[in-house]
């Protein structure tokens, strides 16, 4: 189980986790990165994949994974974001002649600030602060043992992956290399009008950062 939840904060929670501090200069962003984005990613197929890949020798082993998050950043024209913030769900049923084990996994990231950039081909983040991280994890027994436990972690150990990306006047997409067996996670945005981008994204962005 301790591998599965790091698969998980590796695969969810990677880019959060893996950005360093911002340098005293930032380069400008790539002009066609400015804007609202709105999307989802491939990370939960990429993480159910990899638990699949690992059989458990005697037992059987379900996963059973919450919808994909709807993923929300705001790119400005210094190269400042911000981030929308999302959970991911799972449960993971583990089966053997003795008992049945029932782990339930709720991942919560808030909001990332930092800044972004990009020359035509690879993407870069660095972060402004503390990342807002966690996982709450609810362990059941049918043999009547019951656990709950917050996880907050820290960073990746140093470990930054390589994001390539392609943008146009309407989509943005990127991909995050990770380590096997999670692989490529690939992220699909499509842009959006300030008009619709929801006005609690924008008003907190104001009165946190003075922009609009």
């Amino acid at each position: 189980m301790k591998r599965i939840v790091t698969l998980l904060f590796a695969t969810l929670a990677s880019p959060a986790l893996s950005q360093g501090a911002c340098p005293a200069e930032v380069p400008f962003p790539d002009p066609c990165l400015v804007g609202n984005w709105i999307g989802e990613n491939s990370a939960v197929i990429r993480l159910q994949a990899a638990i699949d890949s690992m059989p458990l020798p005697d037992a059987e082993r379900t996963v059973i994974m919450g919808m994909s998050p709807v993923l929300g950043m705001t790119v400005f024209d210094d190269g400042l974001y911000a981030t929308l913030p999302f959970h991911q769900d799972m449960e993971v049923i583990t089966v053997t002649e003795e008992d049945t084990l029932s782990v339930e996994m709720n991942l919560a990231i808030g909001t990332q600030v930092g800044f972004i950039w990009g020359d035509g081909t690879n993407l870069q983040f660095c972060t402004t602060g503390d990342s807002f991280v966690a996982l709450q994890v609810d362990a059941e027994s049918t043999l009547g043992g019951s656990s709950s436990t917050m996880i907050t972690p820290g960073g990746m150990g140093g470990f930054t992956p390589v994001i390539t990306y392609q943008c146009s006047a309407n989509t943005l997409t990127y991909q995050v290399q990770l380590p096997a067996p999670i692989g490529t996670v690939d992220y699909y945005l499509e842009r959006f009008s300030d008009a619709r981008f929801p006005a609690e994204f924008r008003a907190l962005m104001d009165d946190r950062f003075g922009v609009e």
